[in-house]
């Protein structure tokens, strides 16, 4: 599965470098669709998020709290995981 640079998670999310490497760790070991929804439930709890969501179809997300905060999102067609917001995503979707 494609991830984005550790260098990328720390200045997009705003993060350590000691907790981006974690998250990118996370990312580089899963395999399937469960193993990402679990990385994006402990993805939640290191971001201080409020849950993992999968209310668009085709994505699963951590739910930071605002519709354009930047956060962990994963394109299950695609396979990737990348940052971005829910709001910005959906625009792209339903906008089009």
């Amino acid at each position: 599965m494609r991830s984005p640079s550790v260098g990328m998670i720390e200045k997009r999310l705003n993060i350590t470098l000691n907790r981006a490497k974690l998250l990118k760790k996370w990312m580089t070991s899963a395999k399937s669709l469960a193993d990402v929804r679990e990385v994006m439930k402990k993805s939640s709890i290191l971001l201080g998020g409020y849950g993992a969501e999968y209310e668009l179809p085709g994505y699963v997300w951590v739910n930071m709290g605002e519709t354009y905060t930047g956060t962990l999102m994963y394109n299950e067609k695609k396979k990737l995981f990348f940052i971005s917001s829910m709001g910005d995503v959906a625009e792209k979707i339903y906008l089009r």
